[in-house]
């Protein structure tokens, strides 16, 4: 829960200006991955600002408390940790939502969590219990430091966990309508199915928006049957697993893991606004200035390909890194080759990459090209 802490702490230490009422004007909806919630229009998507400095110099009658409200939230959202990152333009109240995803929790355990954190912040607890959301039962908190309110929220489905952190100044005794915004949660369905042809020893992934088929034996990394191969291959064990799904950035949509080898494949998927690009060869010249500054950083690191091509999935561009890179259990050295491969879609950019060890990639490679040819998106 390391994201969760970091992000309690850092955006209680820079929340807004005291919280009004809201003036219902009509809400609106912001949507990250997984979570969807709706606000009044004085509430904007962080995630959609380009440059912070830039809107707040471009934007009349802003808090003046708006910048360092923001400044962490923003941050986070830029970086891809926050699902939904909030700000009230009247206010500067904040709306933090976090996901840890493959980690479901017990409500209790949970609930510990949270408490435990508000007591490394000396915060004062003004309200603790269990409430019902659209999204289920969740553990709540309102609490206090000497500067803020704060409501948090967490709660659970089968595979992830949740938080959602709100920000205010103190005084406020008024908290109606964030309970508003809070009953208008819901999670967005990004359940996956898998579909095995047994005969080409395949198993195509069909999530909401795409599909890719990969080798039968290459599993999602919630699959339990993950667990149960453990005691089979050298490659996998428990803990690496743990560490390996906790790394997982909410923004990965698909997460798939050959228990022999521990090779990979996943899919990332981002809407262009947050990353500031609109087209493709937009995308191209930001990843050319990201592989330059990586390779003035990292000697060791070669891109052997780096090129635009045509697969049935559409335009797209392949880039392929070889680097020296450390397991993550035992620091001992080994060295990679992933293929990735970025395409743009309906507003979102998707980066497909295979990472496999380079004394194998050789052996892998019509593999890995089968699987780039079966990605399709959804008309």
């Amino acid at each position: 829960m390391r994201t969760f802490v970091v992000m309690v702490t850092t955006i209680l230490l820079v929340a807004g200006n005291l919280y009004v009422a809201f003036a219902q004007e009509g809400f609106v909806t912001h949507e990250g991955r997984y979570l969807s919630i709706q606000t009044p229009q004085s509430w904007i998507d962080l995630r959609k600002i380009d440059d912070l400095q830039a809107y707040i110099r471009e934007t009349d009658n802003l808090h003046e408390n708006f910048l360092s409200s923001t400044q962490v939230l923003y941050e986070s959202a830029q970086a891809g940790t926050s699902d939904l990152a909030l700000a009230d333009t009247e206010t500067s109240s904040t709306l933090n939502g976090i996901v840890v995803p493959n980690s479901p929790l017990l409500l209790e355990e949970i609930d510990a969590q949270i408490q435990a954190q508000i007591e490394q912040l000396n915060g004062e607890l003004l309200i603790t219990q269990y409430v019902d959301l659209p999204v289920g039962t969740a553990v709540f908190y309102r609490a206090q430091t000497q500067r803020l309110n704060f409501d948090i929220y967490g709660f659970v489905d089968r595979r992830n966990t949740y938080y959602v952190i709100i920000t205010a100044r103190r005084g406020n005794e008024n908290f109606d309508e964030f309970s508003e915004i809070m009953n208008t949660l819901k999670l967005i369905d990004h359940s996956i199915v898998r579909e095995v042809n047994e005969e080409e020893e395949t198993a195509t992934y069909i999530a909401p928006d795409f599909q890719i088929t990969m080798p039968i034996n290459w599993l999602p990394i919630d699959d339990p049957q993950l667990e149960v191969l453990i005691e089979e291959n050298p490659a996998l064990n428990s803990e690496f697993l743990t560490v390996l799904r906790n790394s997982l950035s909410p923004s990965i949509e698909l997460f798939l893991i050959e228990p022999l080898t521990a090779w990979n494949m996943s899919v990332v998927v981002l809407s262009l606004d947050m990353l500031g690009v609109e087209t493709l060869e937009e995308a191209k010249l930001d990843i050319e200035a990201q592989l330059r500054l990586l390779q003035a950083e990292e000697s060791n690191i070669e891109v052997p390909i780096f090129e635009e091509i045509e697969i049935p999935a559409g335009e797209a561009l392949r880039w392929d890194l070889v680097r020296d890179s450390q397991n993550i259990l035992s620091g001992s050295d080994v060295r990679l080759h992933s293929v990735q491969i970025g395409l743009i879609h309906e507003g979102n950019s998707y980066t497909v990459t295979f990472t496999v060890s380079a004394d194998a990639f050789e052996d892998m490679e019509p593999v890995i090209e089968e699987a780039i040819e079966s990605i399709k998106f959804k008309e």
